[in-house]
Formats: structure tokens, sequence, C-alpha cells
């Protein structure tokens, strides 16, 4: 029996944000753009891809791809025009482990937060800066503050 001879699409719901990070790109800043891509099934999330194509504001070929799953964890797959196809097809993805929360941390250990690059104002520093030390890293694009 063939995994997907029972398998059915109704329940299952596709997001697709082909280029997030709209803003950014018309401003040149690049590196902020991502393609988002999410699968929920019966509305529960399953799978999500968040594509970087331009690693860089220098747009030199080089990207990230981070997916995953609830059941299998996170991974990450570089990316670089320059590679051969042999080279392509040899890459594997890199896991990436999870945050521990209970690990104790060293004192000089500070927070990073994501923040908006646009919608940002004085308010949300006050209140992100409660979490001391915190280093706020200003971000453009939703998926860019996954890398």
């Amino acid at each position: 029996l063939d995994k997907f001879d029972d398998f059915s699409t109704e329940g299952a719901c596709v997001w697709i944000d082909p280029l997030d990070g709209t803003n950014d790109f018309c401003k040149g800043n690049l590196s902020a753009v991502t393609v988002l891509i999410g699968l929920s099934i019966n509305g529960v999330p399953k799978a999500g891809v968040v594509h970087n194509p331009f690693k860089t504001n220098d747009n030199d070929g080089k990207g990230i791809t981070i997916f995953g799953t609830q059941e299998h964890g996170a991974f990450k797959l570089e990316y670089d025009c320059h590679l051969s196809k042999e080279e392509l097809a040899a890459r594997q993805p890199v896991y990436l482990e999870p945050f521990n929360q209970e690990a104790e941390v060293s004192d000089d250990y500070k927070v990073r937060v994501a923040a908006s690059l646009t919608h940002f104002n004085q308010m949300m520093q006050d209140i992100i800066e409660q979490i001391s030390p915190v280093e706020i890293c200003r971000l453009g694009g939703a998926g860019n503050k996954v890398n």
C-alpha cells in the first residue's frame, strides 16, 4: 500500500507569500526579502519553509532556506549559485538545535529580540528594554526575523 493512496487534501491549507518584505525589496534591502510557505492539516500547522534568496544585500548568489516540522525539527540548507549541480546535490541540511529554556545562561548573555524595521516606536522599545539585558535587532520582513 502506497503512503499516498489514502491521503486527502481536503483538510489541507497552504499559505504562500512569494515576496515577504516587499517594501524592503523596493528599497534594495534584499537581505530582508523571503519566500514563506506554510502547510496546515485540519487547522494544525504541519510544515513551514522560509527561503531567503538574498543572504546579503550584495546579491552575490547566496541564499539560505530554513524548513521544519513539529515532528522532525528545523533544518537549514545554504545555497550558492556558483556551486556545480553535483555540489548542490551533495549538500546536507543542518539540524538546528532547539533553544534549551532550562539551561543556565552566562552573566553576559543578552536576549536578542527581532523587531520591525518600519513599525517600531518608543513604546515598543521601552517594553522590549524591560527584558534586560537585551539586544534589539531591527529587521525588515517577517520571514527575515528567523535567520
